[in-house]
């Protein structure tokens, strides 16, 4: 079981006026592997047990919790060794409208990309992600900022595994 926790401000300029809105997107999910591909790539679903949506902006303050639409979503994932993602192919988004939809992005990396150096035990190591997405006549330009730490060693489900803390 995962969470992806998306905060997000944003500062709309419209005919001289200005506008400012905020979000809050949780999103609690599970992972399947599914194997791994010819290629080496390992191939997963991805589905959505818990969602929650926070909105306020000057028009409405609106939660959203638990789309019964989004509850059934199935997301096929193919990615890199390092976290790099490969393609999405979804499985039953056609229900997703509104709000909902505009805040659940099937394309996003739900799981870290990790640094493409090593990390080493205590260091931190900063990755910087900047995306450009236009629609409806706007551009919206995200750029993420994530640090990494490897904290150590540790067995889980009878595998060693690295534990790496990103934030």
């Amino acid at each position: 079981s995962y969470e992806s926790v998306r905060e997000s401000e944003q500062l709309l300029e419209f005919m001289g006026s200005e506008q400012k809105m905020s979000s809050t997107v949780s999103t609690k999910f599970e992972i399947s592997a599914q194997g791994a591909n010819a290629a080496g790539n390992l191939l997963y679903t991805l589905t959505v047990s818990s969602f929650e949506l926070d909105l306020s902006n000057p028009l409405v303050d609106s939660t959203i919790k638990n789309p019964p639409e989004l509850m059934e979503i199935k997301l096929l994932k193919e990615m890199k060794e390092n976290g790099d993602q490969v393609r999405t192919v979804p499985l039953n988004v056609e229900k997703l409208s509104g709000l909902v939809a505009q805040s659940f992005d099937v394309n996003a990396d739900y799981l870290p990309n990790l640094p493409s150096g090593p990390l080493k035990l205590g260091e931190s190591v900063r990755s910087t992600y900047l995306d450009t997405i236009s629609a409806a006549g706007r551009t919206i330009i995200t750029n993420t900022e994530m640090d990494y730490v490897l904290e150590g060693e540790e067995s889980k489900f009878g595998f060693d595994c690295l534990r790496i803390r990103y934030e």
